[in-house]
């Protein structure tokens, strides 16, 4: 039964199959005639759109030469162009915006054509176009501009990689501002908590700085990126403990091949490995970056960051010529002061008073100052470290660093200057907002010396009280703002 069942399924099959063999030789003629016109109608196409790419792009190249003859005028231009029934791309728009963008006098026509594209909608607005435009107006209109540019934004527009950018940009010149970005912020992304990470860095902020990071590495999903690795480099110096960060970040790195590498990461690995002590790496990666295939550019940083790391690896002679090596991009000043941190931190301050001389006392800022008074406190010279402060202080963009602040204090303590630690924690805290440790330090000041405390100075701190603050405010009586 089963066996006819299936030969009745193989005649129908055959049966079905002739009858479609027929169709086929039948209908061949006018399949062929049919396929001879669909293919001439799908080259007609093809020709119409690649004379419609053509004319495209000869209304584009007419467009970028009247923008090249009048880059002033560019976002006219494009508005003209645009009314004339042409279609901009985004990737035209975009290049065209960051041309503008590389030349600083044109900023402002930039900020034009990009605010002037948005709000009449020749193009679309995306993250990229949007980054740039808040890039500029923060550098040409200043920061309550790029606030409000940015708070004025749709939700939908406020990206995880806008806010980056925004809260990166804003730390680099606007730290205090940033930090009241950032407080709110829930990052779903490694490059949002290593930008929080990074504000807290520039304002000091070790407690917060620990807690972003303990937070960030508490998601599996997550891993740090390599300038987290190096702000925690720095912060463990600063203030200890984080067992095991050295291994865990030697792993990461040995994973980086150098030579994919752009030049900032590369200034990056260069600072991370002479944290690690590994000379012959940092030696490896400044000649990459000295002598770079293109498209890759060695810049002035690069070659201060390597002067650092010979620095901080103790190599003063191969730091003194990547000094020499960097005479064509960068300002005498700027190598001098370079070379007078190695120096200092060498323990070599006959030198590193030479260079100073060297430097014009009209373009003098504290950054040389700061080095020397660190490098004599380490030999314990406390009297020539005032000194040096105290002439320092006379100078213009006094901002001294965490390092100096936190040697200098306990010798204040000793001393009794209480006025002379208030002017450097005023001086300090215009750029950071410090951490419990200075706090306490600074209350030890007016505690030896028997002094209120300025509340006006205490109040700029942005601390969380640990045991030994709550003791020293036990002790120390706080002036009250009538004086009191």
């Amino acid at each position: 039964m089963a066996m006819r069942g299936m030969l009745r399924a193989w005649k129908g099959a055959a049966s079905r199959s002739l009858e479609l063999n027929r169709f086929r030789a039948a209908a061949a003629p006018s399949c062929a005639r049919g396929c001879s016109t669909v293919a001439d109608e799908k080259q007609q196409r093809e020709d119409e759109r690649s004379k419609k790419k053509e004319e495209e792009e000869k209304q584009l190249v007419k467009l970028c030469k009247s923008i090249a003859d009048k880059p002033e005028e560019s976002t006219q231009a494009i508005k003209d162009w645009v009314a004339q029934g042409n279609r901009l791309k985004y990737k035209n728009y975009l290049q065209i915006a960051k041309t503008l963008a590389d030349h600083p006098k044109l900023h402002r026509e930039a900020v034009k054509l990009l605010k002037t594209s948005r709000n009449e909608k020749i193009v679309e607005s995306r993250t990229a176009s949007l980054i740039l435009e808040l890039g500029l107006v923060l550098r040409e209109f200043g920061v309550a501009p790029a606030e409000r540019f940015y708070s004025r934004l749709p939700v939908k527009s406020k990206s995880e990689e806008l806010t980056v950018a925004f809260v990166t940009s804003l730390a680099k010149r606007y730290p205090k501002h940033a930090l009241r970005w950032v407080q709110g912020l829930n990052p779903t992304t490694a490059e949002l908590h290593n930008a929080i990470i990074r504000v807290y860095w520039k304002l000091k902020m070790h407690d917060k700085m620990l807690a972003a990071y303990t937070t960030f590495r508490n998601d599996p999903k997550l891993l740090p990126k390599l300038e987290t690795y190096l702000l925690m480099l720095k912060y463990k110096e600063r203030v200890g403990g984080l067992e095991g960060l050295e291994e865990e970040i030697r792993a990461f790195v040995e994973k980086i091949r150098i030579r994919k590498a752009n030049v900032y990461k590369l200034d990056h690995l260069m600072e991370v490995y002479a944290f690690l002590g590994d000379a012959d790496k940092v030696e490896k990666i400044y000649k990459f970056v000295k002598t770079p295939k293109p498209p890759q550019v060695p810049l002035r940083d690069s070659f201060r960051v390597a002067v650092r790391a010979f620095g901080r690896l103790g190599m003063v002679k191969r730091a003194e010529e990547v000094v020499e090596d960097s005479k064509d991009h960068a300002k005498e000043s700027f190598r001098l002061v370079n070379l007078i941190e190695v120096y200092s931190k060498a323990g070599m301050m006959d030198k590193a008073e030479e260079l100073l001389e060297k430097i014009d006392k009209s373009k003098r800022t504290f950054a040389p100052y700061d080095a020397l008074v660190r490098g004599y406190l380490a030999k314990n010279d406390s009297k020539k470290a005032l000194e040096r402060f105290k002439e320092g202080c006379a100078v213009r963009s006094v901002v001294p660093s965490y390092e100096t602040v936190a040697a200098l204090l306990p010798v204040l303590e000793e001393l009794k200057f209480w006025k002379s630690a208030e002017g450097l924690m005023q001086n300090y805290l215009h750029h950071a907002a410090g951490d419990v440790r200075l706090y306490n330090s600074f209350l030890k000041v007016y505690g030896a010396s028997q002094r209120k405390a300025d509340s006006s100075i205490l109040s700029r701190f942005k601390i969380e009280a640990d045991s030994e603050t709550l003791e020293l405010l036990s002790r120390v009586k706080i002036m009250t703002g009538d004086g009191k």
